[in-house]
């Protein structure tokens, strides 16, 4: 609100004077003061300042939470919005091209699950990693064994269960004199490979 000047009267009076400053009184409450809507020359008065409230809260705030200019109250907010702190999601959750930063614990029920698949996984890898170092022993001859595939005396099946495709360029071989092919399967020798069956004939 612009400062209010009014005129000065010495001894005496000046009806005159004291009509302006009613009029200067009256113009500056009408121009800077009151909302006149729908009056002429003008309409809501713009304030040029901002309000200082001095602590007080301003009463009867519009909040219209259909309206997204409007001013939202807390509580408005916490039943529309997700909460900070921890909320309940009502319906299906699109995230469109973003990515989960965060992952939560699993908890309850699934937490023995988690732990199965756990040691699960780490007794398959132990079973692995074991079994490839016995390989691996059989095949440097650190580790001898009675019979398997890469000691003095070893054994395998007379019947072939799976069909086998020998590559172009191979030099195949079996255990012979008795070996079969299931039926239904059959071997496929390459261009220029050999299937040899020990003891028993070239193929």
């Amino acid at each position: 609100m612009a400062t209010i000047s009014l005129n000065p009267i010495y001894s005496g009076y000046s009806t005159g004077l004291i009509n302006d400053n009613f009029q200067i009184l009256q113009n500056q409450l009408n121009n800077n003061f009151l909302r006149r809507d729908g009056v002429a020359n003008g309409q809501a008065n713009q304030m040029e300042v901002d309000l200082d409230m001095n602590g007080n809260s301003l009463l009867n705030v519009s909040v219209d939470i259909n309206n997204p200019d409007s001013l939202l109250t807390v509580g408005d907010a916490d039943s529309r919005y997700v909460n900070i702190t921890g909320d309940t999601l009502a319906g299906p959750l699109d995230i469109l091209q973003a990515t989960q930063s965060t992952h939560p614990i699993r908890k309850d029920t699934f937490d023995a699950e988690h732990d199965e698949r756990v040691t699960r996984e780490n007794t398959i890898e132990q079973n692995y990693q074991s079994a490839d170092a016995s390989l691996q022993s059989q095949i440097s001859g650190t580790s001898v064994l009675e019979a398997s595939a890469f000691s003095e005396v070893s054994w395998h099946g007379q019947v072939i269960q799976n069909s086998v495709i020998i590559p172009d360029n191979k030099n195949a071989w079996s255990f012979g004199p008795s070996l079969s092919i299931a039926s239904g399967q059959t071997v496929t020798i390459g261009t220029n490979s050999f299937w040899t069956i020990a003891n028993g004939a070239l193929q």
